[in-house]
């Protein structure tokens, strides 16, 4: 093993696939796969019964039919995928702060008021 590759799993049992960069980005790909309609076209592409016991052949996940607009378009949608996930970490920061003072805010307000 090379030491680049220390600490990352391999498995026969997972596929690998690399995008031909000049049709898709990968993270356009991700997302479409991870999706109601991605998981879909995966999970019939998966024989089995078990979640466990599902694989999916090479073929078979080349085979599935992915909606593709332009790079500029794949760019323009992972670029606001990416800011909405950063609003939404810090709006979940926020409210975890928000929870936590709360309570002091609380105390606060009601020791002064006696």
């Amino acid at each position: 093993m090379k030491p680049e590759h220390d600490g990352y799993i391999a498995s026969h049992r997972y596929l690998t696939a690399v995008t031909h960069s000049d049709l898709a980005l990968p993270e356009y790909l991700l997302f479409y796969l991870l999706a109601e309609e991605g998981l879909t076209a995966v999970n019939e592409a998966s024989p089995g019964t078990a979640d466990r016991n599902r694989t999916t052949k090479q073929s078979a996940l080349a085979a599935i039919r992915v909606p593709v607009p332009t790079i500029a378009i794949q760019r323009q949608f992972v670029n606001l995928k990416s800011t909405l996930g950063k609003s939404a970490a810090i709006r979940d920061g926020q409210k975890v702060l928000m929870e936590a003072l709360l309570p002091a805010l609380c105390h606060q307000t009601l020791s002064h008021s006696q």
